[in-house]
């Protein structure tokens, strides 16, 4: 109600009948449940929405996902069958490599004062032992992949190994004027492993530094103990490695490129097996390079022999 200010009471209006403005009449109950159930319906839409966004999602990964190993699948068979070709043919070019040998050996014993005969004989001789080194690194490849590689193991002075690999070596450093400075501990540096393939690794190392050393060039291999591991160090002056190819080159038929532009000769195979064989020991073989120009460093670390223990780690 509203009252005049005369206070007579005939001014006295009910504020329905004048229509008072700026006051609202309370909301109906059926205005209400509308608005909730509209914004009920809108939340429901909206999950909705949103759950079939994610279903959209996860079948879309799951897509993805399947197709992932289907090319990895298809990838493996391709690379098996890479590895049985490359064991095929490895076999079939050391057949002939034993008659090639034998012709070798043969012109070898004729006492001739021929420079002629003498320089084939030579290049022959020095040909079938490059030739024998690429085919045995396939072989060894291959074996590594279909778990065919056996160890024969027992204790080893590196010593007597850095040795070995020096003197098969040294011949071809000398052709091409390179110093090689091999420092060795007085004292025996045993590990347990098949020196053999140890000779490999350290033989591989010392060819891959001859290769990739300017005529000229100095190399240095160090073999040392170092806490629980020896390790055997192979230092070269030549060509380095670049960085986009120091994490691949481990890697089989990886090749990094000359400052020249040109690929280094060989299929890329000799590291690779390094890598493979010091894994077999148990070790572990890193490489180190400040880039092109700069020469590179090989680390190969093996675990010491353990007392009683003559096995190569599994």
């Amino acid at each position: 109600m509203i009252t005049l200010a005369n206070g007579t009471g005939k001014g006295v209006l009910a504020g329905s009948e004048r229509g008072a403005t700026g006051v609202r009449p309370p909301p109906e109950p059926q205005a209400i449940a509308a608005t909730q159930r509209l914004h009920y319906d809108l939340a429901l839409a909206l999950e909705e929405y949103r759950h079939a966004g994610l279903q959209e999602e996860n079948r879309t990964l799951a897509e993805v996902a399947s197709h992932a190993q289907a090319m990895q699948a298809v990838a493996e068979q391709a690379q098996q069958r890479q590895t049985e070709f490359l064991a095929v043919v490895a076999h079939e070019l050391r057949n002939p490599l034993v008659p090639i040998r034998a012709a070798a050996e043969l012109l070898g014993r004729i006492d001739s004062d021929d420079e002629v005969l003498n320089r084939v004989r030579a290049i022959i001789e020095r040909q079938v032992v490059h030739i024998s080194r690429l085919v045995d690194d396939l072989l060894d490849l291959s074996r590594v992949s279909t778990g065919k590689l056996r160890l024969e193991c027992s204790v080893v002075d590196l010593r007597g190994v850095v040795d070995a690999a020096v003197e098969d070596c040294l011949p071809k450093a000398l052709r091409r004027g390179q110093r090689l400075a091999v420092t060795v501990p007085a004292l025996p540096l045993e590990i347990n492993g098949d020196p053999v393939r140890l000779a490999q690794v350290l033989g591989n190392l010392l060819d891959n530094a001859c290769k990739n050393s300017p005529v000229g060039g100095a190399i240095e291999l160090l073999a040392a103990v170092e806490g629980d591991v020896a390790f055997l160090s192979v230092c070269d002056s030549g060509t380095g490695i670049a960085p986009e190819a120091l994490p691949h080159v481990f890697e089989p038929f990886a090749q990094d490129l000359h400052p020249t532009g040109v690929r280094n000769s060989g299929l890329g195979l000799g590291l690779a097996v390094v890598s493979n064989l010091v894994e077999a020991h148990g070790g572990n073989v890193v490489a180190h390079s400040a880039g092109r120009g700069s020469g590179s460093r090989f680390v190969v670390t093996l675990p010491l022999a353990r007392q009683c223990s003559s096995a190569c780690p599994a």
